[in-house]
């Protein structure tokens, strides 16, 4: 079979077995090669966090190259002339790599691949320089050693030399500069046993058993290499399968393998599949908190390697949780270790354990952890205290308390400036001059558009400004007019689980120059479905009423063969909620609408019902600002119901549904309940920022897909911060970001806010 050509950028992940003596440790498994865009060199794919968690143990390079001079190459020019040249921060990346809490406890470089002349190169170096302190391969592979520390092995991928004599030399200077050397072969059985023969710094052997190596006998070539190794057999990731691994376990006794990498690797299945094999239950769930949100709680746990899913439990008493939910490995990490058990009553305390299963059975239980979800309405803040008012309202969940900073504080319910309307008790809190009223909340969900409330006054005949800020950032300024409590709404969107929310003094004057707060309360923003502009095509003189509700106030545009459908016509309607009538569109007919009100960035869903009429096959697609979002051939007479997905670019679209192989009046598609919901937004996770190539690298992952971000930049993390934009973007297909911000000489300490709608 022929092999495929290895991209020597990428990297791989893995799990290695390894030996003490004569003794194999413990099971571990290893992941020999990378591809299509796997890279462990700058770990920018999958993120540093994922690495740590996968359940590999090992993670190996792929792959570097041997210039006919020596010079070592890996995604550039590392070592040169006996020189290390390579990026900075590759042993710092190693060390983040291998600190816990991490499965990694090993990293290897491997040299060499299908098509790859290194070792051509390293036979004419070794016949021409041999490899002694003087030769340059002792040379570049010494300054490579002193400069990143934390590669702990090379791995031979040798495809086309085979050459005993300079392997064995090469292999054995490397081990004299403190290398482990580990093999992987699909070939030259002979050559690979008499250089493994030859060797005392060899502790693993990883066997090519697909492409070029398919035919590969696990048992045969561990019988040929002799008593005291152990060979590791691997799978291609497209073509693998758990119960593979688990023939050779039974075949060889081998607790491991490793994979040739196809995919991306996004989740902790890849490690688990193979650790399963060895026919033992995974271990415990350790590391399994709760976090309280609104109506809900979000359970997490640490990666269980073997776990190919999880049993969430859960009870209202200690001690009699059951199962209520199954969560796959599988999932893109890391929700595969995390569950938001929603619907969940406020003030209620719940108990939950976690279990981790694969095909070998499941663990025991968890430790057992227990929370109370926040109200779903939100969080109340009032400024009661237990000496003053009806009683003590500092009720937020997080446990922090209002903090006064300046001239500010709290109001006495007998002052008369306290607040008669207040629902939980009438005292309030004041600020003057430039004073600060400030609040950590938390249980908050990143992602999440939240609404503030709250009541505001002033003092009579005075005029007060003051803003509203989250995380030092304004989100709304305000000058009240009256005297009295009035109510005031702004809306945020949670970056973290937790932000400091302040009211803030800009020019307020002495003592006779007061702002009055109370009833602060922060809720969760809906997602309700809401109705385009006379989302059911009605009208004032066709149908049931006027629907045209929408805040735009524009309206359907009819254009070529397009219109309404009287109720009566027998193509309307009769499941709508609103009233039976309908809109058609024959020929390249377009139907369509402004709508505005529109979050930038916010990523919505458009929800429609459609039908045909009967007999005919019409294609027609949906369109935003005349760009296509979905392209459709309903399949049935009666109204079904379709969705698609577009991200918001500016406060208003235009939403039309066009036409595109209909013929004539006997070809139509009939449209109804037309409707658009906001997507909660989740916010991406970032990896470890990194300099490469003269630009500072900033990743992310798992955010909602297609939804758009801004980048904040300040130089000054001092009060007031000002934020300034740096640039934005949109996450892709997954969720994911990568930005390069270029480095300026003498540029001073930046510091970076990711933003979205």
């Amino acid at each position: 079979m022929q092999r495929k050509l290895l991209c020597p950028l990428s990297a791989v992940l893995g799990l290695c077995l390894m030996m003490a003596g004569s003794q194999w440790a413990a099971a571990v498994n290893v992941m020999n090669y990378g591809a299509d865009g796997n890279d462990y060199f700058q770990f920018t794919t999958p993120p540093m966090a994922l690495d740590k968690a996968s359940g590999f143990t090992t993670l190996i390079a792929f792959a570097m190259h041997v210039n006919a001079d020596g010079t070592l190459l890996l995604g550039g020019v590392v070592c040169n002339n006996g020189v290390y040249v390579g990026p900075t921060n590759w042993n710092p990346l190693i060390t983040t790599l291998k600190t816990p809490p991490t499965t990694v406890n090993r990293y290897e470089v491997c040299i060499g691949g299908w098509t790859d002349a290194s070792f051509d190169n390293i036979k004419s170096l070794v016949a021409s320089q041999g490899t002694g302190p003087g030769s340059i391969l002792y040379r570049n592979f010494q300054a490579l050693k002193n400069a990143v520390p934390g590669i702990d092995a090379i791995n031979d991928d040798e495809e086309q030399t085979y050459d005993l004599n300079s392997a064995t030399k090469f292999a054995n200077m490397l081990g004299s500069l403190g290398f482990k050397f580990t093999l992987v072969p699909y070939t030259a059985q002979s050559f690979w046993v008499n250089l493994r023969n030859s060797l005392t710094n060899c502790d693993c052997i990883y066997l090519q058993c697909y492409s070029g190596g398919a035919g590969n006998d696990p048992v045969q070539w561990n019988t040929a290499f002799g008593n005291g190794v152990v060979v590791i057999p691997g799978q291609e990731s497209n073509g693998s399968t758990p119960a593979i691994f688990h023939n050779w376990y039974l075949q060889t006794g081998v607790q491991g393998g490793f994979y040739y990498p196809d995919v991306v690797f996004n989740s902790t299945y890849w490690s688990a599949a193979i650790i399963e094999a060895n026919g033992t239950a995974p271990a415990t769930p350790a590391g399994v908190v709760l976090t309280p949100g609104g109506g809900q709680l979000t359970l997490a746990w640490n990666v269980v390697p073997g776990a190919i899913s999880y049993n969430v439990k859960r009870s209202t008493s200690s001690g009699g949780e059951v199962t209520i939910a199954n969560v796959s490995a599988n999932n893109g990490w890391p929700t595969s270790n995390q569950y938001i058990n929603t619907g969940l009553a406020a003030g209620t305390t719940y108990y939950y354990k976690v279990s981790a299963v694969n095909t070998n059975g499941e663990s025991a239980d968890s430790a057992e952890v227990n929370a109370r979800p926040q109200a779903s309405t939100g969080f109340n803040f009032g400024f009661e205290m237990p000496s003053l008012g009806n009683g003590n309202y500092q009720y937020n969940p997080s446990g922090a308390s209002w903090t006064f900073g300046g001239t500010a504080g709290l109001i006495a319910n007998g002052s008369g400036f306290s607040n008669p309307n207040a629902l939980e008790g009438i005292q309030a809190a004041f600020i003057q001059y430039h004073g600060v009223i400030a609040q950590t909340i938390s249980g908050l969900i990143p992602g999440q558009a939240y609404t503030l409330t709250y009541f505001a006054a002033q003092r009579p005949g005075n005029s007060q400004t003051w803003n509203v800020q989250i995380d030092n950032t304004v989100i709304q300024t305000n000058s009240p007019g009256g005297t009295s409590y009035a109510t005031y709404t702004a809306t945020f969107t949670a970056t973290a689980a937790s932000h400091v929310l302040s009211f803030v003094g800009t020019d307020l004057g002495g003592y006779g120059d007061s702002v009055f707060i109370d009833g602060v309360r922060v809720t969760i923003q809906s997602s309700a479905l809401q109705p385009v502009l006379n989302s059911g095509f009605e009208s004032p003189s066709i149908g049931l009423g006027n629907y045209q509700y929408y805040p735009s106030g524009g309206a359907w545009a009819f254009n070529h063969l397009s219109g309404l459908v009287a109720n009566s016509s027998g193509f309307g309607n009769a499941s709508a909620p609103e009233g039976i009538q309908a809109a058609f569109v024959q020929g390249n007919g377009t139907i369509s609408q402004t709508i505005s009100g529109l979050a930038p960035g916010q990523v919505y869903t458009l929800t429609y019902s459609a039908a045909q009429r009967p007999g005919n096959s019409e294609t027609w697609n949906v369109q935003i600002d005349n760009a296509v979002i979905q392209t459709n051939s309903p399949g049935g007479t009666s109204y079904a119901s379709y969705a698609a997905t577009f991200t918001a670019t500016a406060a208003a679209h235009v939403l039309s549904f066009v036409g595109t192989d209909l013929a004539g009046n006997g070809d139509s598609v009939f449209l109804d309940n037309v409707q658009l919901t906001a997507i909660n937004l989740m916010a991406p996770t970032f990896g470890v920022p990194n300099v490469l190539g003269g630009s500072l690298i900033l990743t992310g992952y798992g955010g909602t897909p297609h939804s758009g971000y801004t980048w904040l930049v300040t130089t000054n993390l001092s009060a007031p911060v000002i934020w300034t934009t740096n640039g934005s973007g949109t996450l892709n297909d997954t969720g994911a970001f990568s930005n390069a911000v270029p480095i300026k000489l003498f540029q001073p300490n930046t510091f970076f806010r990711f933003r979205m709608p």
